[in-house]
């Protein structure tokens, strides 16, 4: 059975398609990033402040430190946790670069990241 007239998916179709995705990559790759180095650079601090908070919560509940960010509910694939002894530390990986916080350390750079970056917002 012929299939009906306007299903047929011709060349120019085929043509046009691709035509608009090679126009779409070569748009994205002309593009700045989202996101300045500062402003990534803020994210993280101020993730780790969060996920800092965090373990000092489950330590003051169990007396413990987690033995994992999983037992938290934290779900950061470049956000590395580690312990010793009572001592953790959290570092956040940046492609190229890392952030990281020493557990006991002052939280205020971290809690106030993004005041560095967007003063008086």
């Amino acid at each position: 059975m012929p299939q009906p007239e306007g299903r047929k998916l011709r060349p120019f179709h085929l043509g046009a398609l691709l035509a608009v995705l090679l126009l779409v990559i070569w748009n994205v790759a002309g593009f700045d990033p989202a996101f300045s180095q500062s402003e990534e650079d803020a994210n993280a601090r101020f993730t780790i402040f969060l996920v800092a908070e965090a373990v000092h919560a489950y330590r003051d509940s169990t007396g413990t430190l987690p033995a994992s960010l999983l037992q938290l509910g934290v779900d950061q694939d470049n956000c590395i946790y580690w312990t010793d002894g009572d001592v953790y530390t959290l570092t956040m990986i940046l492609g190229d670069r890392e952030i990281t916080y020493q557990g006991g350390e002052s939280l205020l750079p971290f809690a106030t990241a993004f005041d560095r970056v967007i003063p008086g917002e």
